[in-house]
């Protein structure tokens, strides 16, 4: 039986922790993103080609397509900002006039803003995974793409 241990540490380490965590989650991204538009600039330049070859290399390449495309979007989605998060996003003060400030900086409820940041890295972390995975399909795609088009197949 396994046994769970409690967090220790005060709400604030764990509000710094989740914090810490949605930016590894965007510095990911960031990277995953960067060597996606580097990969897509090579497929971009060669599928008009591959699909020309025939049906062993123009099914692949297509797919590989469609999953760098998808796993693109993804990764956008992990990077562009929220604006809907409650009081742990910026935009939330950004809206409030001068009582409504006062008050939201005086009322601290630090339970509302650790689960709001969790929202928020829970969310990227699951579309960093979904784009991980559709990069991994991806790459084995334009592994089947290249065996037939390096051997001549068509």
């Amino acid at each position: 039986m396994t046994t769970v241990t409690p967090p220790t540490g005060s709400i604030e380490t764990r509000i710094a922790e989740v914090r810490s965590d949605i930016a590894r989650a965007d510095s990911k991204a960031g990277v995953f993103f960067a060597a996606l538009v580097f990969a897509a600039g090579a497929l971009a330049d060669n599928v008009s080609a591959l699909v020309h070859r025939g049906w062993a290399t123009g099914v692949p390449a297509v797919a590989t397509t469609v999953l760098v495309g998808a796993a693109a979007w993804l990764l956008l989605d992990v990077v562009l900002p929220r604006t809907g998060a409650g009081r742990a996003y910026f935009a939330h003060y950004a809206r409030c006039d001068d009582e409504e400030l006062d008050a939201a900086l005086t009322a601290s409820d630090l339970r509302a803003e650790l689960r709001s940041l969790s929202r928020i890295c829970d969310a990227k972390m699951r579309l960093l995974t979904r784009a991980g995975r559709l990069l991994k399909a991806a790459g084995l795609a334009a592994a089947v793409t290249v065996v037939p088009a390096i051997g001549g197949w068509s």
